[in-house]
């Protein structure tokens, strides 16, 4: 017996029937070839028959090899009927496991955090982007290629004051090699909405799907007819006379062979357990090459500028700030034309930027959900502080009609953030 791949096991069972039907033509022809050799045997001491008779001899032997052809295919056909043919067995082992994706499919993820090892892969792809800034916020699954594609969720904006957040999902594509990089981004164009004021949008703390939105989504399809709702993720909520959720879904048309899709769900349930869906959004998808990749987003606004003065000309007020930072050897100063300006202080891939603006509220460009906001004094100025606990990455603040920035790429000791935000007016 074979073990192994039915398929091959299939092959085996087939080339063994091919096999003994091919002794049996084998044995008949033989036979066939043995009565040709009897039938023109003659006598060699017969010299002296005349012409007549040799003829009608070989009229008889003729009609000899006829009959004994005749015979032996039926032999053959006999022989063939007495053989028992196999049946090839399609147990379930030889049939594919439907919990596993065919080769080229997506599997999706079984939880949707961003473990430690997904951010890795998403930062290496995204780190030499400019333009734009990424937050994953949930993993969405694999496909297997030529190499490995990744979909992630994300909340994606330009690096530009005033810019909006939306939700995109953006797939990254992994060669054998490791080499990773953006091959797809699908945008909703919906906001995140995100704010820290009561009353506002929260993102979830989890993206792991809450009973309680899980509930209030089951309870508004079961109104519904013509597609099926699956809630992959749960992205924020908003407290309001009841509640709201933002839920990223997988929603099924009901109809024969249907193509799900991922669409933005907003469910609102309120305070006597009824739940109602208030709006779906769905991705577009937008495809890009690498060179458009390499600076995606919206045109760089920023114009820089040889001097503080020429950039203070530009932006319409001055700001200052320290010549240089310690661990940085480079300094940038650009500029937005009445409206914004920016130095930024850079050591290889790593950058520290110091913003100042027109603008009211937070002008610094970064979006991420940090696990420790908070306040603290610097002088007579209510700093907020953003980071994970160890180093602080962005702190801003206001003084008078301006607005003021930093952001650090590798954070900062909050004691070394206190005194650049002390240098900076």
């Amino acid at each position: 017996m074979i073990a192994g791949n039915p398929r091959k096991k299939g092959r085996y069972i087939i080339m063994k029937k091919m096999t003994i039907a091919a002794l049996c033509v084998v044995a008949a022809v033989a036979l066939t070839a043995c009565g040709q050799g009897t039938s023109s045997k003659t006598d060699s001491g017969k010299q002296a028959v005349s012409s007549a008779e040799s003829k009608v001899e070989e009229s008889k032997a003729d009609a000899s090899k006829a009959a004994e052809s005749k015979a032996a295919e039926s032999t053959v056909k006999e022989g063939l009927s007495d053989v028992e043919t196999p049946e090839i067995e399609i147990t379930d082992e030889s049939k594919e496991d439907e919990s596993t994706s065919l080769l080229g499919g997506w599997t999706s993820a079984e939880s949707p955090v961003v473990t430690k090892e997904l951010l890795a892969k998403f930062e290496k792809a995204t780190e030499t982007l400019t333009g734009m800034q990424y937050v994953p916020v949930a993993y969405l699954g694999s496909q297997i290629v030529n190499g490995t594609n990744h979909a992630y969720l994300c909340r994606i904006a330009a690096t530009v004051p005033d810019s909006v957040e939306t939700y995109a999902i953006v797939t990254l594509y992994e060669t054998l090699d490791g080499d990773i990089s953006i091959s797809k981004v699908e945008e909703s164009g919906r906001e995140t909405d995100l704010s820290e004021l009561p009353g506002g949008w929260f993102a979830s703390e989890s993206v792991e799907v809450s009973d309680e939105a899980k509930t209030a989504l089951e309870k508004a399809a079961a109104e519904l007819d013509g597609a099926e709702y699956e809630a992959v993720a749960e992205l924020s909520s908003q407290v309001v006379a009841g509640k709201n959720y933002c839920l990223l879904c997988k929603v099924t048309p009901v109809v024969p062979n249907a193509q799900s899709k991922y669409t933005l769900v907003y469910v609102y349930a309120d305070l006597d357990g009824n739940a109602e869906i208030t709006e779906t959004v769905d991705f577009v998808e937008e495809e890009y090459n690498e060179e458009d990749w390499s600076n995606i987003g919206v045109p760089n606004p920023f114009d820089e500028y040889a001097s503080m003065e020429e950039a203070a000309a530009a932006a319409g007020f001055p700001m200052t700030v320290p010549e240089s930072v310690q661990g940085y050897s480079e300094r940038i100063i650009q500029a937005i034309q009445n409206d914004l300006l920016e130095v930024m202080y850079i050591e290889g891939d790593s950058r520290l930027s110091v913003r100042k603006g027109v603008d009211a509220g937070d002008i610094s460009g970064d979006y991420y959900k940090y696990s420790d906001v908070k306040q603290i004094a610097v002088g007579n100025r209510n700093v907020l502080l953003k980071g994970d606990g160890k180093k602080v990455f962005t702190a801003i603040w206001t003084d008078g009609d301006y607005s003021y920035a930093i952001t650090a790429d590798d954070g900062m000791t909050e004691a070394a953030m206190t005194e650049l935000i002390g240098q900076v007016s």
